[in-house]
């Protein structure tokens, strides 16, 4: 585990939630852009599709290992999307 990736257990610094709908790319050039602005700081990253037709999860997850992925067999809007993500970001 990189010194970047929060351990288990502990708090990260900062969590990122990313809502994703069939942006692909602009998907992946945010995780590398985060990869390369976070050096040293633990963090989460969950990322929460909303049923992309794009093979955003399929194509990313393996390059991302460490971001935490939530498909969601339907597209619920964004705010729910959002609320979907929120529960493993505010797990106590």
């Amino acid at each position: 585990m990189t010194e970047s990736t929060s351990i288990a257990g502990s708090q990260p610094d900062v969590s990122v939630l990313i809502v994703n709908y069939n942006v692909k790319d602009y998907l992946l050039q945010c995780l590398r852009s985060l990869q390369a602005g976070t050096a040293g700081v633990v963090k989460e990253i969950i990322v929460v599709d909303n049923n992309s037709v794009d093979n955003s999860v399929a194509d990313l997850q393996l390059l991302f290992p460490d971001v935490t992925w939530i498909a969601l067999p339907e597209n619920l809007g964004f705010g729910r999307a959002n609320n979907e993500g929120l529960w493993p970001a505010v797990r106590c």
